[in-house]
């Protein structure tokens, strides 16, 4: 069972990494859509177990700036509850870690 306490913060805390990519970097509009459709974690489940780097996550790796991307937000020790072992070694791998 999730804990919805915390999936919450972890949509708000997504929420507000896409405010700041917004501002500093690019408009991730694929989420931004799917997030308005399924909600941000379970948008973040989606993206991070494609095969393939998503662009979103390229652009950021291009800027600098993989601070500001779901599979960072997901290896967070506070969040790894929310994701499966498989997930979170996906993101360490994206990640270089």
């Amino acid at each position: 069972m999730i804990d919805e306490e915390l999936k919450n913060e972890f949509e708000r805390n997504l929420s507000y990494k896409v405010q700041l990519c917004i501002k500093d970097v690019y408009r991730p509009q694929y989420l931004i859509n799917l997030a308005a459709e399924e909600g941000y974690y379970i948008a973040a489940k989606k993206l991070i177990t494609k095969p393939e780097n998503t662009e979103g996550f390229t652009k950021l790796l291009l800027e600098g700036r993989v601070d500001l991307s779901i599979e960072n937000l997901v290896v967070q020790p506070e969040y790894t509850l929310l994701f499966s072992k498989e997930e979170i070694r996906m993101c360490k791998q994206r990640l270089g870690r």
